[in-house]
């Protein structure tokens, strides 16, 4: 693991890490609840008896004091991790309910957190952007409170992972509900309604979001022509993959390739 920065805010401790592919964090606990937000990348945690894996846009929450292993096997992995402490919230009787839980917050609204908090990030030479990133750790945790109280108790029926296997590997291939139902060896609506219930969102916008995180790796790490990047992902054409591309990410793919070369990020 590299820290690439940190920041100490009294109350949150905030270090942006980057993990190196195959790489692997043993069985351990932070003694102080964590916030990690997957900026690139992905990983697969086990905690306590569970399994989830991290995508792009999702937000975990970590316990104080809660055993979990990581494994890096997908590629670089960069993620935002916040440690808080408990005097921050050992007033709020229903925030300290939600943090003695395990979550992982995935989400368009959670999701849209975790950006805004990067983008604070990313200005961090600005003493200002202390504020923007405080209120952003807030709104974050205010989401923690707002997860259905439901889906932070159920744990996945086991069929589910093997749903989320395939899709993760054939992502950028047409993949059917009948299908994927076949190899879970559950009726379609049950595994739709299952699917939403634990991921947060239905299969194709889980498909969609996996194919667009696919694509703002490859417009920060290479030079391909963004119609091919659409194509190898698996959109109808780049236009498609443009506008989802903007509605996920607020901008779009030529301006966030822009904004990472250094260029003005204008998106005309």
């Amino acid at each position: 693991m590299q820290i690439r920065a940190s920041l100490n805010l009294g109350g949150f401790e905030l270090a942006e890490c980057l993990y190196r592919p195959g790489s692997r964090l043993p069985v351990h606990a932070h003694a102080r609840t964590v916030l990690c937000v997957a900026l690139q990348g992905q990983f697969r945690e086990h905690c306590e008896g569970r399994a989830v894996d991290v995508l792009p846009g999702d937000v975990l929450l970590r316990p104080a004091n809660c055993t979990h292993e990581n494994a890096f096997v997908h590629g670089p992995q960069r993620s935002l991790v916040v440690e808080l402490s408990a005097d921050e919230y050992a007033h709020d009787a229903e925030l300290t309910r939600a943090l003695s839980t395990p979550q992982l917050l995935r989400s368009r609204r959670a999701a849209a957190l975790g950006r805004g908090l990067a983008r604070a990030w990313s200005g961090l030479a600005n003493a200002a952007n202390r504020l923007d990133i405080e209120a952003a750790i807030l709104q974050l945790l205010a989401e923690c409170v707002r997860q259905p109280a439901r889906r932070r108790g159920s744990a996945p029926p086991a069929w589910l992972n093997t749903v989320v296997t395939r899709i993760r590997a054939e992502f950028h291939r047409e993949v059917s509900l009948a299908a994927l139902a076949d190899d879970a060896g559950v009726h379609r609506v049950h595994l739709a309604r299952t699917f939403r219930r634990h991921q947060g969102r239905t299969i194709g916008a889980y498909v969609r979001h996996l194919r667009l995180g696919w694509v703002e790796e490859q417009l920060l790490t290479t030079d391909r022509a963004i119609a091919d990047l659409a194509a190898a992902a698996g959109f109808a054409d780049q236009s498609h993959m443009a506008r989802w591309f903007r509605a996920e990410y607020g901008l779009s793919p030529s301006a966030l390739r822009r904004s990472a070369s250094g260029k003005t990020p204008s998106d005309g």
